[in-house]
């Protein structure tokens, strides 16, 4: 014998709010991402060395597309060319320098603002902690 299932009201409204929301949510913190982030990254035995990361939207507004600064290197624009942004979380790969990060994305308290990137560096087999906060302008 079959049960015939019913949806009470407010469930069906509250799964449509949020099905109509997730988009803004998604777009909330696509644009939240874009923009500078600077990064200290202090490896045994070295002094610390700063990094600068630009992040940008691509063309079509899709993906998106960053370089990394090392001022104390007098490196500048080095390509990322790989930027993955999934299930709150980046991974960043720089074959130039044959170096990837892997992070999360640090929402600021009500989730819709991006304050960090949190995660590791990781080169030559060494994974280093490496904390991006947005740049001051």
């Amino acid at each position: 014998m079959m049960r015939k299932l019913t949806i009470p009201p407010f469930m069906l409204i509250m799964s449509l709010l949020i099905t109509l929301a997730l988009p803004s949510i998604a777009r909330a913190e696509a644009e939240s991402l874009i923009g500078t982030w600077r990064g200290q990254m202090t490896a045994a035995r070295y002094e610390p060395v700063e990094f600068v990361l630009h992040i940008s939207s691509t063309a079509n507004n899709e993906s998106y597309q960053a370089s990394l600064d090392i001022p104390s290197q007098n490196r500048v624009g080095l390509p990322v060319e790989t930027v993955i942004v999934r299930n709150g979380q980046i991974t960043l790969r720089l074959p130039a320098l044959q170096a990837e990060f892997y992070g999360d994305l640090i929402s600021e308290s009500t989730g819709q603002e991006i304050v960090a990137l949190q995660g590791d560096w990781n080169q030559s087999g060494e994974y280093i902690p490496l904390r991006f906060e947005r740049a001051q302008p």
